[in-house]
């Protein structure tokens, strides 16, 4: 009696033994899905990061680049940015389309990337509009550029406010040839839109004739004349429509030091 209940023992220990033995054996499953984004800043030139693509998760599509129209010194030789739009037209996301207002949408295919970059591939299937020209590698880095600014307007650099308590908008000159107009757009109390937004552009200065031109992002470029310049006080002429309004004093901003 003993042996015939100690065999059926034996025979169910070792079946959920091998039961055990054989999930342990199945490779682990991840669910997790690497889902691949463009929605980044990625460089045209490895060697200089004032070069590059931006793809914002609303849609907008920013190409910064540098215009050169002029083979004598010219304020129209300038990094200039360029907005458009952008979308993806696959779940995989290893397909998107850019358009611009005066060009049709161009479709891209993502066929490589590594660690470093992004290689892309015009997809003759779909529309062929100006897209990015002839740029088939985006970097995820590039070498920092500084530019050379000028000693007679080296308090330029920094952030200038359009109010004396340096509070709410202003515009942000930095040393690298970008800027940035921090500033409130009201589209109504019920509009997502509505509230603090940052406008990028760029700036260069003429030392031939004294100009600074500021273009910002959906502008051309503006000239200005500075009348004033002080560690803390920046006084702008030139009559334009730019959003970077130049009636009044702007204030720069200081860090308080602890």
């Amino acid at each position: 009696m003993t042996y015939k209940c100690f065999i059926p023992l034996v025979l169910i220990i070792a079946v959920i033994t091998s039961c055990q033995n054989s999930e342990l054996s199945t490779p682990p499953t991840n669910p997790i899905n690497h889902m691949f984004s463009l929605e980044r800043k990625w460089y045209t030139n490895i060697d200089d990061d004032r070069y590059y693509v931006s793809f914002s998760s609303d849609g907008n599509f920013d190409l910064r680049y540098y215009q050169h129209l002029s083979t004598s010194p010219s304020n129209l030789n300038s990094f200039i940015t360029k907005n458009g739009s952008w979308k993806y037209l696959n779940t995989e996301h290893t397909k998107f389309s850019i358009g611009w207002e005066d060009s049709i949408d161009c479709y891209y295919t993502i066929t490589n990337e590594t660690s470093e970059k992004i290689t892309i591939e015009k997809d003759i299937s779909g529309p062929m509009g100006r897209g990015l020209e002839n740029y088939v590698e985006l970097y995820k880095y590039a070498k920092s550029i500084s530019i050379q600014v000028p000693e007679e307007i080296a308090y330029l650099v920094g952030t200038w406010y359009y109010d004396a308590n340096r509070s709410g908008k202003y515009l942000l000159i930095k040393n690298d040839g970008n800027c940035i107009y921090h500033h409130y757009q009201d589209f109504g109390s019920t509009s997502n839109l509505t509230g603090w937004v940052n406008t990028i552009g760029n700036w260069i200065y003429n030392t031939s004739n004294k100009e600074l031109v500021i273009t910002m992002s959906g502008e051309i470029s503006y000239h200005y004349h500075i009348d004033e310049l002080s560690i803390d006080r920046l006084t702008l002429s030139g009559t334009t429509s730019s959003m970077i309004t130049n009636t009044g004093t702007f204030y720069k901003y200081f860090k308080k030091k602890t």
